[in-house]
């Protein structure tokens, strides 16, 4: 406990640090040209057949209170996405009643480790949970922004068909399903939130709106490398690579699509100091979504892991009041 406060406290004094010199992102006037798109024109992008598909379900390992399965189905876009089959986890609750389940989102890249934390959280505190990997990278200089609106829409497509599988399994209560997503798990948490009505909460993490502009501005690695690597191939200046991303994604923006959202199902929680998702950026999208119940942590994006216990903790609290259950003190 005392290196946790010690820890604590070099944060709050790093992030008073960087408040009073002013150091962090600096301020990019980008404009979009033509007229924003519409909340319905946005919705019909998600649009999808409910037609029956396969489902592979196989057991991977027994630990105490739940099993994990790895799960399996076909992508509904076959033809526009190199990824043909889903590839998701189930983490089942040792428990003969119904109960509440958890779809857990991953983030951009590298592994999967911290979705694995948070399911694997979510499955001791006896919550079914349903952990997607992946379909595909999302930022490619080779492909272009036609494969990243792709990709945007087939995950989010992909993960409501996860779920038209997940909430006919009889020890499922669709009734209290949860969302929850890190970073870019949190876009598309957020996304996949405002265009289906069956989700009852969600916990999201680190992310934000303008879609377009977080391609331009973020300081993560991958997106630095990828847009380096457009600009160099296209000549493009930050004003011609903003054009060219907000065509490809403003329609299916998550703060374009945020004020669908009912903002009494959702935490959100956001760093202060975050460069990979800036504060302006997340700001934009929680006004958009009628402004939900917001933790501010006083760390950038990767240091908002010393805070990880007390986001686990107000998690789990959060989706059992949402679905009714006694929260533990």
């Amino acid at each position: 406990m005392k290196a946790i406060r010690i820890a604590i406290v070099l944060l709050l004094f790093g992030s008073f640090w960087a408040l009073s010199s002013g150091c962090g992102m600096p301020r990019v006037e980008l404009k979009p040209e033509g007229q924003p798109p519409t909340l319905e024109q946005a919705l019909k992008n998600f649009a999808y057949e409910k037609k029956p598909f396969d489902v592979q379900m196989q057991f991977m390992e027994d630990r105490p209170g739940y099993e994990i399965f790895r799960v399996t189905f076909p992508s509904y876009f076959q033809d526009q996405l190199d990824a043909k089959e889903v590839v998701a986890w189930y983490y089942r609750v040792k428990d003969p009643h119904r109960r509440a389940g958890i779809i857990q989102v991953p983030i951009l890249g590298g592994d999967y480790s911290e979705s694995i934390w948070f399911a694997e959280f979510y499955a001791r505190e006896g919550f079914h949970v349903l952990r997607f990997e992946r379909k595909a990278e999302l930022f490619e200089p080779d492909t272009g922004l036609p494969k990243t609106r792709t990709v945007l829409i087939g995950t989010v497509v992909d993960m409501q068909r996860g779920l038209d599988w997940w909430e006919t399994l009889p020890e499922i209560d669709a009734k209290r399903i949860g969302v929850s997503g890190i970073s870019m798990g949190g876009f598309f948490s957020s996304m996949l939130l405002a265009v289906d009505d069956r989700p009852a909460a969600a916990v999201l993490m680190l992310n934000g709106g303008n879609l377009a502009k977080l391609i331009v501005i973020s300081q993560e690695e991958e997106v630095v490398l990828v847009r380096n690597a457009y600009k160099k191939r296209t000549g493009w200046d930050d004003q011609a690579f903003y054009r060219e991303a907000y065509k490809a994604t403003a329609d299916l923006d998550p703060a374009v699509l945020a004020p669908r959202l009912d903002p009494k199902k959702i935490l959100f929680v956001s760093p202060r100091f975050d460069q990979v998702v800036p504060w302006e950026l997340s700001s934009l999208w929680w006004n958009a979504a009628h402004q939900p119940r917001r933790i501010v942590i006083p760390t950038g994006h990767y240091s908002s892991v010393f805070f990880i216990f007390y986001i686990q903790k107000q998690a789990v609290e959060h989706f059992r009041r949402q679905f009714g259950y006694p929260v533990q003190q």
